[in-house]
């Protein structure tokens, strides 16, 4: 922007027509490209990307997409297993727990937290592992569990709708196109000829539009996530089916949001999903409500 008012300043050009973008990118020419390599770009200045290239990126994001989900998952599932069913050998678990008391002893903490922690804490183990499982056993005997599928589908949706634009970014920005990528979203001109400058918006045919979609898709959970997750266990204490089903409904209707948004349709395919996740969110507030108003004794 400052390297174009320089030229407008030199040439006495005020508005950007095709011309002047013309002659201003000529006299440009040499500014070096946002990807790591100058790589080839097309007439709109995006990496000029073949189509059987982009065809294979697609396959490609979308394997990316189910290995991460699955590597991440099978990962986190590994680790949390270990911590509950593995026995630790007796010299480690002893050391651990040394340490621990050792902690527990330092003058700062028995001068701000004297009852923090009163004992040391209960290392994977044989007692570990008879202490979770009377506590899910407590858990399961309220249906409680549920809350806790419910947050488990929450966080498959999180990480979903994040990884879902690479499909498509994949298409617009290969890997080596450096600092290019860190582009959340693409904006064009409406128009470049007139004597107003046209106004910029978000680019909406091809690759790019699809990017564009799925990700304000993305932005569009941000914006309207927050009722079901702070209320999901507060309806869990007492509704714990509803909560599950209800976090399971909201999960499908945003990731139909997402695929129909993004799809060459655009705009109006989001719909059913935009939908369902509206009534699992209603459903769950008045759940929250009838709770309020009972223990208000109104009924």
């Amino acid at each position: 922007a400052g390297e174009f008012r320089n030229y407008q300043a030199q040439s006495g050009q005020a508005v950007l027509t095709p011309e002047v973008r013309a002659d201003f990118m000529s006299n440009d020419a040499s500014a070096p490209l946002m990807g790591s390599d100058n790589e080839n770009t097309g007439p709109d200045g995006m990496p000029d990307i073949s189509p059987a290239e982009k065809e294979k990126a697609k396959k490609g994001g979308m394997a990316l997409i189910g290995g991460m989900t699955l590597v991440s998952a099978l990962v986190g599932f590994g680790i949390a297993w270990a911590i509950f069913a593995v026995r630790v050998p007796p010299c480690a678990l002893a050391l651990a727990s040394e340490r621990a008391s050792r902690v527990l002893e330092h003058p700062l903490l028995t001068i701000y937290a004297p009852h923090a922690c009163p004992s040391p804490p209960q290392f994977s183990g044989e007692g570990a592992k008879a202490a979770y499982t009377k506590r899910i056993n407590a858990v399961a005997e309220t249906d409680l569990h549920f809350a806790y599928l419910a947050a488990y589908v929450y966080t498959r949706l999180v990480g979903f709708v994040n990884m879902f634009p690479m499909i498509y970014k994949q298409q617009c920005m290969r890997m080596k196109s450096g600092n290019l990528r860190a582009n959340q979203l693409v904006y064009k001109l409406m128009r470049e000829s007139g004597t107003e400058p046209g106004v910029v918006v978000l680019a909406t045919d091809g690759e790019l539009g699809q990017y564009n979609r799925a990700n304000r898709s993305l932005h569009h959970m941000v914006e309207t996530m927050g009722p079901i997750a702070v209320g999901m266990y507060l309806c869990a204490t007492v509704f714990p089916q509803l909560a599950f089903t209800c976090m399971c409904v909201f999960a499908v209707g945003r990731v139909l949001h997402q695929v129909g948004y993004s799809s060459p349709k655009g705009y109006g395919a989001h719909g059913q999903g935009f939908m369902l996740a509206t009534l699992a969110n209603e459903v769950q507030a008045g759940s929250l409500l009838l709770v309020g108003l009972k223990g208000c004794g109104v009924f």
